[in-house]
C-alpha cells in the first residue's frame, strides 16, 4: 500500500465493486488472513455461511469529504440468483448502496470509512495487475468492476488479497446500516 503522502485523492467519483463467495473468505488461510493478522485481527467465520459478499468502495466519500472513501459491504444469500453477478455488478454500481436488489435476499449491510489514499492505492494496484486488459482469467474467484469518469470496466478476475483483507475488515469493524436478520436457508 502506498503512503498518504504519495497519493492524491481524486475529485470525480470512482466506484470499485468486488464480489466473492463468503465461504471462500471464511476458509482462506492465505494472504488476506495474514494481512489481517498483521493488524491484530484474527478472522474466523466472519461472514455468514453460504452467502456472497459484495463490497463497493466509493471515493471521494459520498458525504463530500475528499480525504476519505466509503466502503459498503452487502452480504446476501448465495443461490442461483447470484449466478448472474456480472449483470448485477453493472446495475449495482449505479444504485445507491443501501437499496440493493430485493431478490438477492440481503443478510447484512455495513459501511466503513477509509482514507481516500487507500482507495486510490487499491485502484492503482488493479492497474499494476493488468485488470483493465481485455482478457479471460482462468480460475477466476471474484467479480470485479470499476466505474469511473473515464468509463466502466468489469470482469471475472482472480482474488486480490488486499481487497479480501478490506472486505473482512469491513465485516468486522463496519457500522451496520440494516438489521441483521437470521437468514432462512
Amino acid at each position: 500500500m502506498a503512503s498518504p503522502e504519495s497519493e492524491v485523492a481524486p475529485t470525480a467519483t470512482t466506484r470499485i465493486t468486488y464480489s466473492t463467495a463468503s465461504d471462500r473468505l471464511n476458509l482462506a488461510g492465505g494472504a488476506a488472513t495474514t494481512l489481517l493478522a498483521a493488524h491484530g485481527h484474527v478472522p474466523q467465520m466472519v461472514l455468514p455461511n453460504m452467502t456472497r459478499s459484495t463490497m463497493q468502495i466509493q471515493y471521494p466519500h459520498p458525504s463530500g469529504n475528499a480525504e476519505s472513501a466509503q466502503v459498503t459491504l452487502i452480504t446476501h444469500l448465495d443461490d442461483d440468483e447470484t449466478a448472474s453477478v456480472p449483470t448485477m455488478l453493472a446495475s449495482f454500481a449505479s444504485q445507491h448502496p443501501d437499496s440493493p436488489r430485493s431478490d438477492r435476499r440481503v443478510v447484512d449491510v455495513v459501511t466503513l470509512d477509509i482514507p481516500a489514499w487507500q482507495a486510490v492505492a487499491l485502484r492503482n494496484q488493479l492497474q499494476q495487475q493488468k485488470f483493465f486488459r481485455r482478457s479471460r482469467v482462468l480460475n477466476a474467484e471474484v467479480e470485479l468492476a470499476v466505474d469511473e469518469p473515464s468509463g466502466r470496466f468489469g470482469k471475472s478476475f482472480h482474488s486480490v488479497p488486499e481487497f479480501d483483507a478490506l472486505l473482512l475488515r469491513a465485516a468486522m469493524e463496519g457500522r451496520q446500516l440494516r438489521p441483521n436478520p437470521t437468514p432462512q436457508i
